[in-house]
């Protein structure tokens, strides 16, 4: 088995946003959940900052010391100071989790776990295609994109040979 913990991170701007994470504990089930830090008035710092204390504690009390971390690449487009703020939570998000595991961390494109699970369109559609899979997946429906996303990516990496994928980027 894989040891993978993968993380759809977003620090999530609204109520329902949240970050993702998807991961199989040593007997194999799937652990799937998603982190939602929105408070009102909350910073994109604050925001993350919570993030990376609820991920931190998932490693620990899970035992993930020695996972390798697949996230996912920021989209960054549209407003350039936001996207740049993201990116450097982000950053800050990987510094900690690399600090806590001896495994590697990986980027991975949005674009290819959505390929791979044959999920297409614009951004809702998607969305709703990441959920259904959860569903065939996971045997209960869901509204929450993130864990849904944070899942399909999990797949994506066990199936395919990331390390060899990524390394090369």
């Amino acid at each position: 088995m894989k040891k993978i913990l993968s993380i759809d991170f977003s620090t999530g701007s609204k109520s329902k946003e949240g970050t993702g994470y998807a991961f199989r504990d040593e007997e194999g089930k799937l652990i799937v959940g998603s982190i939602k830090p929105y408070t009102k008035g909350s910073t994109m710092k604050s925001r993350t900052l919570i993030i990376v204390e609820k991920l931190e504690d998932i490693i620990l009390e899970n035992g993930l010391q020695d996972y390798d971390i697949c996230i996912e690449r920021p989209i960054l487009a549209g407003n350039s100071a936001g996207s740049i703020e993201l990116a450097q939570w982000n950053g800050y998000a990987l510094g900690k989790m690399h600090a806590l595991t001896k495994g590697y961390i990986y980027n991975i494109r949005n674009s290819k776990w959505c390929a791979y699970h044959l999920i297409k369109g614009k951004r809702k559609e998607r969305k709703d295609a990441s959920c259904e899979l959860y569903e065939r997946v996971m045997g209960e429906p869901t509204k929450d994109d993130n864990k849904a996303d944070a899942l399909a990516q999990l797949l994506y990496c066990e199936a395919v040979d990331y390390k060899t994928i990524y390394e090369k980027e």
